[in-house]
């Protein structure tokens, strides 16, 4: 799109006047855009305290729905700025000031470096002073040069001038036929008059007095118009009998279908930049369509980008918490204290019994003495003439015990050493904040996760995160045997594939019922949609067709996995499994540490008779 002349300025419009503002009909759009959300003008906003604390009061309610992380304040003239600019350190945001012809670039570049040491991804709240209502039409050349790529940024243009509230509204309709302006705010005397325009029912709604109400559900049908689904794909596959196949081309038709509108593909523009933002730049120009790129669906109704539904794509939803490996921090933490107690006990009463037969019988007290009657008793050998079987009966009792014992101490090593640690049950995005798993993630999701978390959770998970790239993903699910929650069934189905990941046949992962970034959850992305709740019922629908069954169906036929190593939720539970090889070993080792103890213990008799026999 072309921007107005450079010689287009407030000194070459003198005669802007208020009939000037009226709408033009013959002015073509291609030759003005100006990307305004939001419009606030007032009239002698800096006399009176109380026009400044509801200007405070809207402009919170304006960031908190569309969760701002900074103010950009741009001015045209020094004085409009200073009038205004004090009332808005009040909101505890990192704010910027800039002089309006101090913007470079129609991106945003300023001073060699984007967005003001900031992001293209961090959501902002641009502040324009002007003296006078004019200035929207005389500054709109560099104005434009403000780039709003994301539909979360938002402008407010402050107007402090003097006009009616007719001229006021006159210029608000022929913004809003050219550009996208959703609603103005005029301070007429004492009061605040606001109102927005319905493209369907061609009325006004006037006197929004409560802040709450700026993002309201208003409308509930359509008046009538026809809409249609567009797809945008970012990867063009094939044309089979001159019908698209893309990557979510089924996944479009379907939409159309439950949206009850007709399907059409658009390609995309060549440009250098991301796929995203070439998609976004597209669903934003073609409006009047219901726009589906392969990473977001757009609604658009007449001039309105109403609401953004995220897919369930790879580079959205790729969160890894990792869990912390468990330690072996001695022999005391392999069993409770209640089994060591009871183990001390029995030991105890088993030798007292034993100190005691000994002395009944006047034999002499000592270690041999003890040892070869436990020994004699064990291969069924009298050790007097008269034998105990309430002794031997102990006995046995007492060595079952140890090995029963013994037995529960290996299978733990085993399992500290060989087996996951065990991990709590993660369902939701509330227990993932809760715990302190590092989280394994891309840039990308670090900027979807920042716009869209509450700030409890942002402050909880964003801090965790540990930034990786992309192609490092499936070899650190490979190799990291203690990651134990995947957030993606794709990435989840890719480390299936291989069967050296299936420790016993059963993953080491598991996957969150509920994904950080819902698949096709609402985010509001301009002044409230008239069609909320319809939207929000097809969406529903939409959802019932099955597309998550679609897009699995296709990940397997793509990577040809068979049925064998198919995602069942199933086939795994909350506590490590043990499988008959891990008793195997420990039966192993136990058998072992037997054994050789037994021939220890005979070797020292023996040594024991020999030394006598010499003696």
């Amino acid at each position: 799109m072309e921007s107005l002349p450079a010689k287009c300025t407030r000194q070459t419009l003198p005669h802007i006047s208020r009939r000037s503002l009226i709408p033009d009909r013959k002015m073509t759009r291609n030759k003005i855009l100006l990307i305004f959300r939001l419009v606030i003008s007032a009239i002698g906003v800096s006399e009176g305290r109380i026009h400044q604390e509801t200007i405070i009061e809207y402009i919170k309610e304006i960031t908190a729905t569309n969760q701002q992380k900074s103010i950009i304040l741009v001015y045209n003239e020094p004085s409009a700025f200073e009038d205004f600019s004090t009332i808005l350190y009040g909101l505890h945001l990192p704010s910027f000031n800039i002089y309006l012809r101090d913007l470079k670039k129609f991106n945003g570049k300023y001073n060699d470096g984007y967005d003001i040491k900031m992001t293209y991804e961090e959501s902002k709240l641009f502040f324009v002073f002007m003296k006078n209502l004019g200035d929207i039409y005389a500054e709109l050349s560099l104005m434009r040069k403000i780039y709003f790529w994301r539909d979360r940024d938002r402008v407010v243009v402050f107007v402090n001038g003097n006009y009616s509230l007719p001229a006021l509204k006159a210029s608000f309709l022929f913004c809003y036929q050219f550009y996208v302006v959703n609603i103005v705010f005029a301070f007429v005397g004492d009061k605040i008059e606001a109102f927005s325009y319905n493209p369907f029912s061609k009325d006004y709604s006037l006197r929004m007095e409560n802040p709450r109400n700026l993002f309201p559900d208003k409308f509930q049908n359509l008046y009538g118009y026809r809409l249609r689904v567009s797809m945008f794909p970012s990867v063009i596959n094939h044309l089979e009998e001159n019908e698209f196949h893309g990557a979510d081309g089924h996944m479009a038709r379907i939409i159309a279908s439950q949206l009850n509108a007709t399907y059409t593909y658009i390609p995309t523009r060549p440009s250098d930049r991301a796929p995203v933002l070439t998609q976004y730049d597209d669903v934003a120009e073609r409006i009047a369509d219901v726009g589906l790129t392969t990473r977001y669906v757009k609604l658009n109704f007449e001039n309105l980008i109403e609401k953004t539904y995220p897919h369930d794509r790879d580079d959205l939803t790729c969160l890894i918490p990792k869990i912390h490996v468990k330690k072996f921090t001695g022999m005391h933490s392999l069993l409770p204290d209640s089994v060591w107690f009871l183990s001390l006990a029995t030991s105890l009463l088993f030798f007292l019994y034993v100190l005691a037969e000994l002395l009944l019988n006047g034999r002499k007290l000592d270690v041999v003495n003890v040892a070869l009657t436990i020994l004699l008793l064990l291969v069924n050998k009298p050790v007097t003439e008269t034998r105990y079987l309430n002794f031997r009966a102990a006995l046995i009792f007492y060595l079952t015990f140890c090995v029963f014992l013994n037995t529960l101490i290996v299978c733990r090593l085993t399992s500290i050493f060989t087996a996951p640690a065990h991990f709590q049950g993660i369902e939701t995005v509330t227990e993932l904040a809760e715990t302190d798993y590092e989280i394994l993630t891309i840039d990308r999701f670090e900027d979807l996760l920042n716009a869209s978390l509450g700030p409890n959770l942002r402050d909880k998970i964003l801090p965790r995160l540990n930034l990786i790239k992309e192609p490092e993903y499936l070899e650190r699910i490979r190799k990291c045997r203690n990651v134990v929650f995947i957030l993606k069934d794709h990435l989840a189905n890719y480390a299936q594939i291989q069967k050296e990941n299936y420790p016993n046949g059963v993953q080491f992962y598991r996957v969150m019922r509920e994904r950080i970034l819902p698949a096709l959850s609402c985010y509001i992305v301009s002044y409230g949609s008239p069609f909320l709740k319809r939207v929000d019922e097809l969406v529903r629908r939409i959802m019932e067709a099955g597309i998550y069954d679609y897009w699995k169906m296709k990940t397997w036929q793509r990577l040809g996995v068979g049925n064998e190593f198919r995602f069942n939720k199933n086939s795994y539970g909350n506590e490590v499994a043990v499988s008959l090889d891990d008793v195997a070993t420990g039966v192993q080792i136990l058998v072992f540490g037997l054994g050789t103890s037994f021939l220890v213990f005979l070797l020292e008799m023996l040594a024991i008779k020999l030394f006598k026999s010499f003696d």
